[in-house]
């Protein structure tokens, strides 16, 4: 008798517990049409104009700051960024129209390209669990690695899951990302959203030694400074 009754309590318990919640996502394709990848509805790419309206909020993270739509950019939920609530993680994703190679001591090599990358914009870059992999539904042959990015000047730190991959004589670097506090809330998404990714491409089978795989980076990076600049001028002069 007893075991009947609590059979049936835990019967009942199941039917009125709630189904947990599944976020509702979306495929999210880049304007070069080299990837895509499912990410939460309502995301879209940051445009050059509300990253320079971003850039003056307090607090605003340095990837939202600036926009080259083809090149370097955020993708989120721009209209809560426009109202000041950075709560959410995003996607920053850097392109370059030519593909970089990829060394034997690519660990190393990486190491090098955010040591550099962060001389330019006094941000410390910290690496970890640096690999290949193969990524998303067509299993594309990557780089990956959880960086964590220390502003120099207090602000909060972020860390990402980076993946960096060559599709047909485009480099593509996809950096999911959230405030480095938040990574293990955040990190089990980011992996699902990896599942779902696809590059329009396969790599080049022939790759030529170069650098490359930093210069975009270091360059957007400069750029992006630029724009802020003239911008803050342009606001100053009227």
């Amino acid at each position: 008798m007893m075991r009947t009754c609590t059979g049936a309590l835990l019967a009942a318990l199941a039917v009125a517990a709630p189904a947990q919640a599944v976020p509702d996502t979306a495929p999210f394709t880049n304007l070069n049409g080299t990837f895509r990848v499912d990410l939460p509805a309502g995301w879209r790419q940051i445009a050059p104009n509300e990253a320079l309206r971003i850039a003056e909020i307090a607090g605003a993270p340095r990837d939202l700051r600036t926009a080259q739509p083809r090149a370097q950019y955020a993708v989120g939920p721009v209209d809560a960024w426009l109202a000041g609530d950075f709560a959410s993680p995003w996607l920053f994703v850097t392109e370059i129209a030519e593909e970089a190679a990829i060394p034997e001591d690519f660990g190393a090599e990486l190491a090098r390209m955010w040591q550099r990358h962060g001389e330019g914009t006094r941000v410390r870059h910290e690496l970890r669990d640096v690999r290949r992999e193969d990524v998303g539904e067509r299993r594309h042959p990557a780089i990956t690695c959880r960086r964590t990015s220390v502003p120099q000047d207090g602000s909060r730190a972020t860390a990402s899951l980076d993946v960096y991959a060559g599709t047909g004589r485009q480099q593509v670097t996809l950096a999911f990302t959230c405030w480095a506090d938040e990574l293990d809330r955040h990190e089990a998404a980011f992996r699902t959203a990896l599942r779902t990714l696809a590059f329009a491409r396969p790599p080049r089978t022939a790759q030529q030694p170069s650098d490359r795989l930093w210069t975009p980076l270091v360059t957007g990076a400069l750029v992006g400074v630029v724009l802020i600049v003239l911008y803050r001028r342009m606001r100053r002069g009227r």
